[in-house]
């Protein structure tokens, strides 16, 4: 089947889309599993020599309207814990995988598509208790923490997937190392049982979350891939790995979805300003010389908070670093805004950094400071001004962090 979607007034289209190269707009998706409608988007600013990445987005009515046995969720007709799916988009990314033809279609490494749920990605953690005869068998469960300021919509785990820690303290991560997400626990309370097996609030729906953005958690930027067999790095941070974050100015967003459960989504590539806080992790995270609102390539809105920190969910399974009194399988983020691209922050806007981030603004590019916008950089972080870049505004904190040695320029 070919990938198709259709136009706001009801007409076959392509559905796989490029919204970097000006594939955007309103696309309607009725029912996948009835109609194969669907929408793939090719990620941009990922080299060539990278694997490539696509995002899916799929809208399921699932069983009870579809009549479809398999689009339900695991063990839903056990309505003690296991709440049944509710119409919504699902999305998925792709991690390379395009051939279409040949003796290698059907071989291969597999774990080349991860779920995105609307429930977002965090650093993930156990409250290191175990829940026995749960529901819906009789089996454990692990409670874990989703805690507010932990979100990591660039680097974290989510809810769908098994995520991994030195569990023995070798200094080495293996597959088998994993625990499987029982309860939610949010900020102290439980939420919900048994989420692996799905919860409605993965879906994208009209009364929960309905975008997916450079603001939102999820994100819609590329996602870091480390190729592994066993306890083993194949290619460590080398090509084809991905281990660099682009940032994109894509967003999604359920507009609707009628009577018939057909949904209107639509989608953006000029999205850049940030109306909620981010809180962002990645070995690298580059801001490419976007073209959104006022030729900015990246706003934080007023009052708003802008977040670099260091991911504590494992992005590669050896090598840790001990720093700051832990135990890091993760590199300090690395903020790099490309020549071209221009930032504002606004009035009362906050840009801070945590545990060793940096924050580079390259030859070209340009960062301008609205009025009382704050800069926190700890002890151990550094903004780092190269030669050919510009910042604006609120010299007064420009200096003090300078002679405080937490800004340095660089003239090469």
């Amino acid at each position: 089947y070919e990938i198709n979607a259709l136009s706001k007034d009801g007409k076959n289209v392509n559905g796989d889309i490029a919204p970097a190269t000006g594939d955007t707009g309103i696309f309607l998706l009725r029912d996948f599993v009835t109609t194969g409608d669907v929408i793939r988007m090719k990620l941009p600013f990922i080299p060539e020599d990278r694997y490539q990445q696509w995002i899916w987005i799929e809208n399921h009515l699932g069983a009870a309207r579809n009549g479809s046995p398999t689009d339900r969720f695991h063990y839903d007709d056990n309505p003690q814990c296991i709440a049944p799916l509710e119409p919504g988009l699902f999305m998925t990314l792709q991690i390379d995988r395009e051939e279409r033809v040949g003796t290698n279609i059907f071989g291969g490494y597999s774990d080349y598509l991860r779920a995105i749920p609307a429930t977002g990605m965090w650093d993930m953690s156990l409250r290191g208790d175990t829940i026995f005869n749960a529901c819906p068998f009789g089996q454990t469960a692990f409670p874990f923490r989703v805690d507010d300021g932990h979100q990591d919509p660039l680097s974290g785990n989510h809810e769908l997937e098994l995520p991994t820690y030195d569990r023995d303290g070798n200094g080495v991560i293996h597959t088998a190392e994993h625990w499987v997400p029982g309860w939610r626990i949010r900020n102290g309370r439980k939420e919900a049982e048994m989420v692996f097996y799905g919860r409605p609030e993965h879906a994208f729906k009209m009364n929960g979350n309905r975008r997916l953005g450079m603001d939102t958690n999820p994100c819609s930027a590329n996602m870091m891939n480390m190729m592994t067999a066993g306890n083993k790095q194949i290619y460590g941070h080398r090509a084809p790995n991905v281990r660099t974050v682009h940032l994109n100015g894509i967003s999604v967003e359920l507009m609707g979805m009628d009577e018939a459960g057909t949904a209107t989504v639509r989608v953006r590539n000029d999205d850049i300003r940030l109306n909620n806080d981010v809180r962002w992790c990645a070995d690298t995270i580059a801001l490419p010389p976007l073209k959104g609102e006022d030729g900015r390539s990246l706003i934080v809105s007023k009052r708003k908070k802008m977040l670099l920190d260091r991911s504590m969910t494992p992005t590669r399974i050896t090598d840790p670093d001990t720093a700051d009194g832990r135990i890091w399988f993760s590199a300090p983020t690395a903020f790099e805004a490309w020549s071209g691209a221009r930032i504002l922050m606004e009035e009362r806007s906050i840009l801070e950094l945590r545990n060793r981030s940096q924050f580079h603004l390259m030859e070209g590019a340009e960062l301008e400071l609205g009025r009382r916008t704050k800069i926190r950089i700890d002890g151990d972080s550094r903004m780092v001004i190269h030669k050919g870049a510009t910042i604006k505004g609120n010299d007064r904190a420009i200096k003090k962090l300078v002679r405080k040695g937490r800004i340095e320029r660089r003239d090469q």
